[in-house]
């Protein structure tokens, strides 16, 4: 016993003397500069119309999208904002009928999204005016795809539509059944494409 105690205390001497030479700095005693410091600065901010009473259970589902210096973002509020990135201006705004439940796809000097009223809504990026606006009944709240000169969006829980870019006329519906104790196509998750 007495030469185990003898050996656990050479090694700690000896592993103390190698601390000091090495001059190791143990992570509790470590001093940190302020330039290490990262500090978030609020830039600005901007109230947009949230959601009546009645919609305060439902939260806000709309991400903005940024393309260069602008935001563009829904609300439950029924209104649809561009706004200034830099300062936090509203540039224009859309009031809609319904609330607007998806987040917003950019192409081409268009905005596209969707509403939960069963509505697909087509702006001018420019200036918020609509383009046009296509009725589908039935909610939808993922972010539509652009492709080319289609526009696909997820209605409901088990149809893909695609629509035209140019007028919002449907191209074709694709049913597709998903009733599956363990699955579901709801939510919010965008429609994804790859080539063709």
């Amino acid at each position: 016993m007495k030469k185990l105690f003898l050996t656990f205390c050479i090694l700690i001497l000896a592993g103390s003397a190698f601390a000091k030479k090495a001059d190791i700095t143990l992570s509790g005693s470590k001093h940190y500069k302020p330039q290490n410091q990262k500090i978030l600065i609020k830039a600005w901010s901007q109230s947009l119309k949230a959601g009546g009473p009645k919609k305060r259970y439902y939260p806000e589902t709309s991400n903005p999208t940024l393309d260069g210096s602008t935001l563009y973002v829904g609300t439950h509020g029924s209104r649809f904002y561009a706004v200034n990135a830099r300062n936090g201006q509203v540039i224009w705004k859309y009031d809609n009928d319904e609330p607007i439940s998806s987040t917003a796809r950019l192409s081409a000097g268009r905005v596209y999204f969707t509403d939960l009223g069963g509505r697909v809504i087509a702006l001018n990026q420019s200036d918020g005016t609509l383009v046009w606006k296509q009725d589908l009944s039935r909610e939808m709240l993922g972010q539509p795809w652009v492709m080319g000169e289609r526009l696909y969006v997820l209605k409901g829980e088990q149809t893909v539509v695609a629509l035209s870019t140019a007028s919002g006329g449907i191209v074709w519906e694709k049913f597709i059944r998903t009733y599956l104790r363990d699955m579901t196509m709801r939510g919010h998750s965008a429609i994804q494409g790859d080539g063709g």
